[in-house]
């Protein structure tokens, strides 16, 4: 089975290294936050400051690359390289709608299900929480 086929009932796809690696149900906004930096005169305006981004937190998902997992594990260890992934917004019709690129990512927080089925090769995620420096970078 295709991996375009396994995360096909999942409206948002996780891509890593050019292969889809996860496939969710569930997916909160990507917020970005400016702290204005102090102001350089005595006038009122404060321009921008450095940007923060919130954790992206994707729930009710699978996984059947093995790769991401030991990767995901690492990372929540504090073990493993930033990476990049890209996000898909897959529509209705199994189209992608969207796509963000995700840059400097680690795991802030992961809960799997245990997995049911022994002759399965799949990993259900409960929640992921993903770190990232940037997005659309």
């Amino acid at each position: 089975m295709t991996a375009s086929r396994q995360y096909q009932n999942y409206h948002f796809q996780l891509k890593w290294k050019d292969r889809l690696v996860a496939g969710f149900s569930k997916c909160d906004s990507l917020n970005k936050l400016s702290a204005p930096r102090p102001a350089l005169n005595r006038t009122d305006h404060k321009p921008p400051g450095r940007s923060k981004f919130d954790p992206i937190t994707l729930e009710r998902g699978v996984t059947h690359d093995i790769e991401f997992e030991i990767w995901a594990g690492q990372s929540l260890q504090g073990q493993a390289a930033l990476e990049e992934f890209v996000l898909q917004v897959v529509n209705e019709a199994g189209k992608i709608s969207a796509s963000v690129k995700l840059c400097g990512c680690s795991v802030s927080e992961l809960q799997s299900l245990a997995q049911l089925d022994a002759a399965s090769n799949t990993s259900d995620i409960a929640l992921l929480k993903l770190r990232c420096s940037t997005h659309t970078c």
